[in-house]
């Protein structure tokens, strides 16, 4: 009976000490993106995956490898690239990188996956945190006649702590290489349960409870909580939607951990336009910007603390170095200098995001804190007169393409007179914005115009690569 006892016992230990790790608390949330095979010979159908998870450097559970469920039944589990350590004012945490690549056998709408037990523990706004699971998804559409996806990508890190009663505000500034559009929304962080063939059911934690003063820009991404009180961790989730032609084309999300730590005595930081009354700026601090027109946009951070550094971040200077930006010290902060160039090219119906990102450091802690700009680079409008009377043509800026009849109704017809593959017919409103957008034919295409007023519109033709080959005006009668 005894050896019995001793055996059972000695199982028991051996059991907490394998099985335990593997399932303790550690993760403090994470992102998942995706993106359409763009390398030479492409094939529509395979896609590359980028996980990215955050973990508590003080917990002793490990993910080496991650496991990815695709969808279709299918799951691909790849070696962990690499494993940072980030420190910062709220501790120490790790970040995780994994990399997958797959296939699809056909076209349609897919929901990746990400699963984990292994939630943190003690989240204020989250009960039995650590006996919840940590799911994060990504979807998108395959679509072999629509090769450009990519989903949405985020420029900058997490600021993983608030301080108590002070304004925290932080900027998921993501952006989208296909220019779609983009909508932000708040939502519950999701649980889930496995199956044989992966996630079988996906749902919202349990629990779980926003905390009053929370809201997110559903334009810029701009994430504010106005003055925490309660010290402590907090589990919150922001979805991103993709539109392209106000169709859902995809989503990502990110769930993250915000800490908020002891304030410091009479400590104080925000951000202010010191040069407001020499741009074309609205009271949502969104700038406009006309081709060939040079600005200088002054920002200055200012902090009771020690200013350390200030960032900016934006997708029109993603593949760069650095933004143009001079900064100067001041005695009460730092004041940059931020140069833009607008050129033809920056044309868009969506706006651009510029965000700054200031440090302070205040009794050894770093406080940080971001601040939104939304530059608004609208096309212009383009060139090409009307057609003399009904039923002529418009030949607009070029000879490749020949748009009819002009004025027009309910359709209008394009002729691709060279045969000139890959391009698109996009139709803008008297407020730039896109209305129409179509493939156009090798040959000869007729387009079904939407349900407008009579106007004049403007249409332009582009290749795959975003260059204009013609533009024109259309009047619809």
């Amino acid at each position: 009976m005894a050896a019995t006892f001793r055996f059972l016992s000695g199982c028991l230990l051996l059991f907490f000490l394998v099985v335990l790790p593997a399932k303790a608390t550690h993760l403090l949330g994470g992102q998942l993106t995706y993106q359409a095979d763009t390398t030479a010979g492409a094939n529509p159908l395979r896609y590359f995956f980028k996980l990215v998870t955050f973990t508590d450097r003080n917990s002793q559970a490990n993910e080496p490898a991650a496991t990815l469920y695709l969808g279709d039944g299918i799951k691909i589990t790849s070696a962990r690239t690499s494993k940072i350590a980030i420190s910062n004012s709220c501790g120490s945490i790790y970040q995780n990188l994994y990399f997958f690549e797959y296939t699809f056998s056909g076209p349609g709408t897919f929901t990746a996956v990400y699963y984990s037990p292994s939630r943190t523990n003690n989240i204020v706004n989250l009960t039995n945190s650590d006996q919840q699971a940590l799911t994060i998804k990504a979807q998108f559409s395959i679509d072999p006649f629509d090769v450009t996806n990519h989903s949405q990508l985020f420029i900058m890190g997490m600021i993983p702590c608030a301080v108590q009663n002070q304004t925290f505000r932080h900027s998921l500034a993501t952006f989208d290489l296909d220019g779609d559009s983009l909508v932000y929304e708040l939502i519950t962080p999701l649980s889930g349960a496995l199956n044989d063939n992966g996630i079988g059911l996906i749902q919202n934690v349990k629990g779980y409870t926003l905390p009053p003063q929370v809201s997110i820009n559903a334009k810029t991404g701009e994430f504010i909580w106005d003055k925490p009180e309660q010290l402590g961790r907090y589990s919150f989730a922001v979805r991103v939607n993709e539109y392209r032609n106000k169709l859902l084309v995809g989503t990502i999300m990110r769930d993250f951990i915000i800490n908020v730590t002891p304030a410091p005595d009479n400590f104080t930081h925000s951000f202010s336009i010191e040069n407001r009354s020499e741009l074309s700026i609205t009271d949502e601090n969104q700038i406009f910007l006309t081709a060939g027109q040079p600005i200088k946009i002054k920002v200055k951070y200012k902090t009771t603390g020690q200013a350390k550094n200030l960032y900016a971040y934006s997708e029109l200077f993603f593949d760069s170095a650095s933004i143009p930006m001079d900064t100067i010290a001041t005695e009460d902060g730092i004041l940059a200098e931020i140069t833009l160039n607008p050129e033809e090219s920056w044309g868009r119906s969506q706006p651009y995001i510029l965000v700054l990102r200031g440090i302070s450091e205040v009794n050894g802690i770093l406080i940080q804190q971001d601040f939104t700009l939304t530059l608004v680079a609208t096309p212009p409008l383009v060139s090409g007169g009307l057609g003399e009377g009904p039923g002529i043509s418009d030949p607009g800026t070029g000879e490749l393409f020949t748009a009819y009849p002009n004025p027009a109704r309910d359709f209008v017809w394009v002729k691709n007179k060279l045969e000139v593959p890959r391009v698109q017919y996009r139709l803008y409103n008297a407020l730039q914005q896109v209305i129409l957008q179509t493939k156009l034919n090798a040959g000869n295409t007729r387009i079904k115009l939407p349900p407008v007023t009579t106007g004049i519109y403007f249409y332009r033709i582009l290749a795959d690569n975003g260059k204009v080959l013609q533009s024109g005006k259309l009047l619809i009668e």
